[in-house]
């Protein structure tokens, strides 16, 4: 039998460990919490990165940026996404993530 010794910084762990950590803290305590700030904060980070990747990618800067920012059935979404391709509001790209495709 062999073993394998894993070395994590503590930073390393927790950034390992954050879709388990964030389940339970927000399954345990996410009622405490009382500032709306956080649903503002994250998003932005993880848009930040997108513009960065874009950037990265030689993609153009968007003229406007749509954001879902509420659960929402995947159904509706792509039914929405498809009356904003009707109407020219977007357009369509050879670029299909996960099972969305419009």
């Amino acid at each position: 039998m062999t073993f394998c010794i894993i070395r994590l910084s503590f930073q390393e762990l927790l950034e390992a460990a954050s879709d388990v950590m964030s389940d339970w803290l927000d399954k345990h305590h996410g009622a405490e919490v009382t500032d709306n700030k956080i649903f503002d904060d994250l998003p932005k980070l993880y848009e930040d990165k997108f513009h960065q990747d874009m950037a990265a990618l030689n993609v153009r800067c968007l003229a406007r940026l749509f954001v879902c920012s509420m659960y929402i059935l995947l159904s509706d979404f792509t039914l929405f996404l498809r009356e904003l391709l009707v109407f020219g509001v977007i357009c369509k790209t050879a670029v299909i993530r996960g099972n969305l495709c419009v």
